[in-house]
C-alpha cells in the first residue's frame, strides 16, 4: 500500500521481518481485511444530503472480471462514487 510489493517488503523492514512475523501471507491477509472493510463502508454510504444532478455509469473488463461503476456529480461539481459492482 506504500508502493512496495509483497515480494519486496523485506527490503524496508530489514531487522523486523523475522522478529515480528511479517510475512507475505500476513500482509496479504491484512490487506484483504482492510479492503473488505473499506469496500463495505463505500457501499453503505448514504447520499440523502447531496443534490446529485448527473450520474455516469461505465464498465471495464479487468482480468476476467467485468466492473461497473456509477459516479454522481453534485450541484457544486464534486464527483461521488455511488457504487461499484
Amino acid at each position: 500500500m506504500r508502493g512496495v510489493s509483497t515480494r519486496n517488503y523485506s527490503a524496508i523492514l530489514p531487522d523486523a521481518c523475522e522478529a515480528v512475523g511479517v510475512s507475505k501471507s500476513s500482509i496479504s491477509r491484512e490487506f484483504v481485511l482492510a479492503s473488505e472493510e473499506e469496500t463495505r463502508r463505500l457501499c453503505e454510504r448514504r447520499f440523502d444530503d447531496l443534490d446529485i444532478l448527473i450520474v455516469y455509469i461505465d464498465g471495464i473488463v479487468f482480468a476476467e472480471h467485468n466492473i461497473i461503476a456509477a459516479v454522481g456529480v453534485d450541484s457544486e461539481g464534486y464527483k461521488h462514487v455511488l457504487g461499484i459492482a
